[in-house]
């Protein structure tokens, strides 16, 4: 079986739409009522945006235009980090948090085309997920991770998350 990784900006975004769906139909209203979805924009964080530095092989600016139709950008505390399927992200100092749309400006400016290297993997980076940025301890941390296997899907589910989690496989419960 082959197996595609999914970038967790899209990730978030498949499973706020499936809650959104289920949490509706559970209250057998229809999915489109504006009543109810701005409700659920407050009870599930789906304000995150991704951007893409380099589109088609060029590089972009356009996105420094998204508060235009974001606002949420230039009043709350963000956070921004490479989305490009990289692991430890936090420990290899690729997370900017609270921060403002100013800073989330500089970051990327900082980072975009930038080279990483992890392992023998080498690439640049160019593109970003910015979303608001909740404060919590690091004991408040989860973590989630659902793969495609041979047998079926797995859900992994810790209650340790963050950038110390370690060895997920020796504490996730399986699903």
């Amino acid at each position: 079986m082959s197996a595609k990784a999914v970038r967790e900006g899209d990730a978030k975004a498949l499973l706020n739409r499936f809650v959104q769906h289920q949490f509706l139909k559970k209250l057998n209203k229809h999915i489109y009522d504006p009543r109810y979805t701005s409700e659920l924009s407050a009870t599930f964080n789906t304000d995150s945006l991704i951007i893409r530095t380099k589109v088609n092989g060029k590089h972009s600016n356009e996105w420094q235009q998204l508060p235009e139709t974001h606002p949420w950008l230039l009043t709350d505390s963000l956070v921004v980090k490479p989305d490009q399927l990289i692991k430890r992200r936090g420990k290899l100092g690729l997370v900017k948090v609270d921060t403002n749309w100013q800073g989330v400006r500089e970051w990327v400016g900082a980072n975009q085309g930038r080279e990483v290297r992890i392992g023998r993997t080498v690439g640049k980076l160019h593109t970003f997920l910015v979303e608001r940025f909740i404060p919590h301890t690091q004991d408040e941390e989860l973590y989630l991770c659902i793969r495609a296997t041979r047998d079926g899907n797995d859900i992994l589910y810790s209650s340790k998350g963050g950038v110390d989690i370690g060895d997920v496989d020796t504490h996730a419960q399986k699903i």
